[in-house]
């Protein structure tokens, strides 16, 4: 199951059986399981999913791991696993 969260209110999304999965430069990207190529590329840390500024692969291992760095920092359009 997850849920989307969105500016402080948490919302009941849909249930996920899988989420595809795609490694760049040795660090693992997610497609986003709503929107799929729609939306920019996910990275996970712990039970959270967060939107990179990635819409396609990554040109170098330098831009997956500042991309990677991005997300975390800013916490851009989370998902939270359950």
């Amino acid at each position: 199951m997850m849920r989307h969260i969105r500016k402080g209110t948490e919302q009941m999304a849909y249930t996920i059986t899988k989420l595809t999965s795609l490694k760049f430069y040795g660090l693992t990207f997610y497609e986003d399981p709503k929107h799929g190529d729609e939306a920019p590329l996910l990275v996970k840390s712990g039970k959270w999913l967060f939107h990179t500024d990635l819409w396609d692969a990554p040109q170098d291992k330098d831009e997956a791991k500042d991309a990677r760095a991005y997300a975390l920092e800013e916490g851009q359009g989370v998902y939270r696993l359950v």
